[in-house]
């Protein structure tokens, strides 16, 4: 085996070295796994970031390539790479796997790693790298990992479809995988992996799409007609044409115009002639709810894809394969709203009574779904990411109940809605007056707060005289103050502080004098454009953030600043463990 992952700063290719090397040194123990950067390390004598200060990046690229051409000459091996290797100078021979993560686009920030620019912003100098380096990744990978987010902390039933993706040993059944020209080298283990394949006429030459028709005769190929190419009809056993190429004979007949109701008014003279697919563009939960309206009046003959501009409809997709016949799964396109591999797999053979989420807006880079995966797999359900806002979960609850919700984690700013909502609140949730946990039960909704487990947790080693300042935390600020009543708050939005006993109503401090020193900062706001870093008048020894993500502005604020920072990483993880005992007690 010669393999080698490629990808943005942070997405965690080291890590998925360690479990690759777990998987496959059960197999095949002689295979080195190496991590390119500490190999560096072994050959400078010394640590890669005093290295690269030392020396610059451009000496510290020339000896990158000189390690890793000495490495690769041996027979086999895993390499994990820099994210600013030149992948140009792989060799053909190598298979490149890009490993990939949503939040990969959301920028990261780092505690230990050296600057590249000081002259811009700790973002700013992530974002440099990403626009330069993504299209680069994307031409020298054989094949891309969408790696979930927290896939580190998973359970086994998560670790074995990993494994299962990265032995490159699976097979789906139920969904169409749809090739792109850069595939077709490897299109004999695509065939393995993908019972069912689509050839579009728009993606792929009519040589190409001819070429495979003859070579694989016996396989489940969809060709999809998206221009006005002519084919050999006669080979083709199962066509997909878009109503502005419709052929008499087609057994499906797609329309992809962007307004769902526009779009459903055009397929209506084609009822009866095939199997009609929808594919709009669809930004609310109104236009979904009208699409499954759609589908759901013939289900045997008709399919709902959704797109969106932003990936909002996985989940959806997800759920579809249980009610209709025509799915898709993630490819080279990178269609947002297309499930991973991941997320395919993760979906039980049958349909679940009940499914859970995480609700809120963003969840993109939420850990949750493999935080609980281990839990529902066990109960023979799963668990995905719901992207919606407080109005819309407060006006279509009642369709997600339709669609079997069961159980939800609820992020901000959703937890005031998600206890209105409750049908049956705990005595917890009522108190705070907001709920992180909801669960469906025969008479509604009922709602648990678990928050307040979490941030004993995060703050368990302050004393009781410590200075503790909150920035932010709307719906978690109540929450806090029943932990850290001597805390004093202040609003992200306008670094003010918050009366104590009504935090909504802001009013300029009168009780602090000239005192601007505290012990900790509890970060607890959102990365947003109004959100501020708090004013140099006030002085900070180390920040507790109730975020885990990697661009949090409470992360940044700490590393301006040169002081201790603590993610809330530990937070989430004792809330998921109380959610999961809600949800199994009651």
């Amino acid at each position: 085996m010669k393999r080698v992952f490629i990808g943005h700063r942070g997405t965690g290719k080291t890590a998925l070295l360690q479990r690759h090397s777990q998987i496959f040194n059960q197999i095949f123990p002689q295979i080195p796994h190496l991590d390119l950067d500490l190999e560096i390390e072994n050959y400078v004598g010394e640590p890669l970031s005093d290295y690269f200060t030392r020396v610059g990046e451009v000496k510290f690229r020339q000896v990158e390539q000189e390690v890793f051409l000495r490495i690769t000459a041996q027979p086999n091996f895993v390499i994990s790479l820099g994210a600013g290797f030149d992948v140009s100078i792989i060799p053909n021979d190598i298979e490149v796997v890009l490993v990939r993560r949503l939040s990969d686009s959301d920028g990261r920030i780092f505690l230990d790693r050296p600057r590249l620019n000081t002259d811009v912003s700790l973002l700013e100098e992530y974002y440099q790298r990403y626009h330069q380096r993504e299209n680069r990744y994307i031409e020298a990978a054989d094949w891309v990992y969408h790696m979930p987010e927290g896939i580190e902390d998973a359970g086994p039933a998560a670790h074995a479809i990993e494994g299962s993706i990265l032995r490159r040993d699976f097979n789906v059944e139920n969904a169409y995988y749809t090739l792109t020209a850069q595939e077709l080298p490897f299109i004999e283990q695509l065939l393995r992996n993908f019972s069912k394949i689509e050839l579009r006429t728009d993606l792929l030459e009519a040589e190409q799409i001819e070429s495979l028709l003859e070579r694989y005769p016996w396989h489940e190929w969809l060709v999809s007609v998206r221009s006005g190419m002519e084919l050999n009809w006669q080979r083709i056993h199962m066509l997909d044409t878009d109503i502005h190429y419709y052929r008499e004979g087609s057994q499906i007949i797609s329309c992809h115009e962007d307004h769902i109701n526009y779009a459903i008014q055009q397929l209506e003279p084609f009822v009866g002639k095939g199997h009609l697919k929808l594919s709009s563009l669809v930004d609310s939960f109104d236009g979904l709810i009208t699409g499954y309206r759609w589908q759901q009046e013939d289900p045997e003959n008709r399919s709902f894809l959704p797109r969106s501009s932003i990936g909002r409809w996985p989940w959806f997709r997800q759920l579809s394969s249980y009610w209709q016949s025509l799915n898709f799964i993630k490819s080279r396109t990178e269609m947002s709203d297309q499930p991973s591999w991941f997320e395919w797999l993760s979906l039980p053979p049958e349909a679940p009574q009940k499914w859970a989420a995480v609700l809120g807006r963003p969840v993109h880079a939420s850990r949750s779904p493999t935080q609980h995966h281990e839990f529902f797999h066990k109960r023979e359900t799963f668990f995905t990411r719901v992207s919606l806002n407080e109005d819309e979960l407060l006006q279509h609850h009642s369709f997600l109940s339709e669609l079997k919700l069961g159980y939800a984690a609820v992020t901000s700013p959703l937890k005031e809605i998600a206890l209105q909502i409750s049908k049956n609140p705990s005595p917890v949730s009522q108190k705070l007056q907001a709920a992180n946990t909801l669960m469906l039960k025969n008479d509604g909704w009922w709602a648990h707060n678990t928050d307040l487990e979490g941030f004993k947790s995060l703050t368990r080693q302050l004393s009781n005289h410590a200075n503790v300042a909150i920035w932010g935390g709307g719906g978690t600020l109540q929450m806090m103050k029943e932990v850290l009543p001597q805390a004093i708050s202040y609003s992200s939005q306008t670094g003010k502080v918050r009366d104590p006993n009504h935090y909504k109503n802001e009013q300029e401090p009168q009780h602090l004098g000239e005192a601007t020193q505290f012990d900790v900062l509890i970060w607890a706001a959102p990365r947003l454009e109004k959100t501020l870093f708090p004013s140099e008048k006030l002085q900070f020894k180390e920040v507790l953030d109730l975020n885990y993500v990697d661009h949090s502005m409470g992360l940044e604020f700490a590393v301006n600043q040169k002081i201790r920072y603590t993610s809330g990483l530990e937070m989430f993880r004792v809330q998921a463990l109380h959610q999961q005992k809600f949800w199994e007690q009651v």
